[in-house]
């Protein structure tokens, strides 16, 4: 299915996704059995690569949020937008170090100090070390150290 997210310099375009989710009996919206293991997998990611190839989004950047999302970011987290000066991506550097990230204002900060961190230090292997991480995350998650990381 189709999902508007806010784009390089907040633009809004659809994202690809796999349903993973169905509402059960109450309405509140639960992985399916097959949707748990393909976002367990991270495998739901695959459709993105069709973003990827129609250049709205990398293969590394600042994940694209809604855009109810990103309003509220922006106004819990002022300055949380400036992360949309590049591309948004698949994976990130705040993807590998936090996962999925509840609405909670502390953690978009740290969710903006880290994309902060990697427009930074954007390198061939800081870019390889997040795909690696990308790769065994749903095998074996572990916090990274982002001290290694020096600007400039």
């Amino acid at each position: 299915f189709l999902q508007t997210r806010a784009g390089r310099h907040g633009k809004p375009f659809r994202i690809v996704k796999f349903r993973t989710m169905q509402p059960d009996e109450n309405g509140v919206a639960r992985a399916t059995r097959l949707g748990a293991l393909l976002r367990k997998s991270h495998i739901d990611e695959l459709p993105q690569l069709w973003n990827v190839i129609v250049r709205d989004m990398s293969l590394i950047g600042p994940r694209p949020e809604t855009l109810d999302l990103e309003e509220w970011g922006e106004k819990e987290v002022p300055g949380f937008q400036s992360r949309l000066v590049m591309r948004p991506g698949i994976t990130g550097l705040a993807q590998v170090v936090q996962d999925s990230t509840p609405k909670v204002a502390e953690l978009y900060r740290e969710k903006l100090r880290l994309n902060q961190l990697y427009q930074e230090t954007i390198s061939l292997r800081t870019d390889a070390w997040i795909l690696f991480r990308t790769a065994v995350r749903p095998v074996r998650p572990r916090a990274f150290d982002h001290s290694s990381l020096k600007a400039g």
